[in-house]
Parts: C-alpha cells; structure tokens; sequence
C-alpha cells in the first residue's frame, strides 16, 4: 500500500500558528519540484545555482504540496492573520528559512512514519 494522498497530513504548532504539512515526499511535491526545476536542471546537476534560486525553487515546490495550510492559534498585540494562499506561503518559505526548516523537519518525520507503517503493512 502506497500513501501519496495530501489528506495524510499533520498539523504542527510553530510560533503563532498551527500549518498543516504533508509528508516530504509526496507524488504532488516530487512532480512539482521536477516541473519547476526542469529549466535549471543542469545548472542544479553542475552545483552552478545561485544558493537563493535554489531556495526560490523549493520553496516554490514545498508550497500546496507539503506545506498545506495554517491557521492563527494566537495573536499578538497588532498582529493581524495572514490568510493561507500558495502565494504567501511560498513567499514566507523564502523569507523565513528558520520556520522553512522546521516545516521541513516536521514533513521528512511524518514521511518516515509513513513508510514505517506501510512496511509494517506489507509484513502483515
């Protein structure tokens, strides 16, 4: 049994907001992260990439596909929420590369709980 569905998501509470995250490597990311980077595929091969493309290029791929949603659990004084859009959440991604590791981090521990209970499926 294979799990490629976004529905297998987590929800994870980092500062003021609780983001939903898919698993790192989901179909939708690895096709969308092939797609976009298709055009720089050498450049990514020969390593020639600017460390910021590379940035804009994952974070592009991690937007809608691992990185689903979230919410505002608490405000601060004069903070207003920023409603979820792949727009906004690409642009944070690459602003705030801090929250882009843990959504990372969060993503790549749930993906490997899931391959565990698929193997865990497939001794049954």
């Amino acid at each position: 049994m294979k799990i490629y569905n976004l529905q297998d998501t987590v929800f994870e509470t980092i500062g003021n907001y609780r983001f939903e995250i898919a698993r790192s490597n989901n179909h939708q990311f690895r096709n969308k992260f092939k797609a976009i980077s298709k055009k720089h595929k050498r450049a990514l091969e020969n390593k020639t990439l600017s460390t910021e493309k590379e940035d804009a290029i994952v974070c592009k791929a991690l937007a809608g596909t691992v990185l689903v949603g979230w919410e505002m659990v608490s405000a601060v004084k004069g903070q207003k929420e920023v409603p979820y859009s792949l727009a906004e959440a690409e642009s944070t991604l690459i602003e705030d590369e801090k929250l882009r590791e843990e959504i990372m981090d969060v993503a790549g521990a749930h993906d490997a709980f899931l391959v565990d209970e698929e193997e865990k499926v497939k001794k049954k």
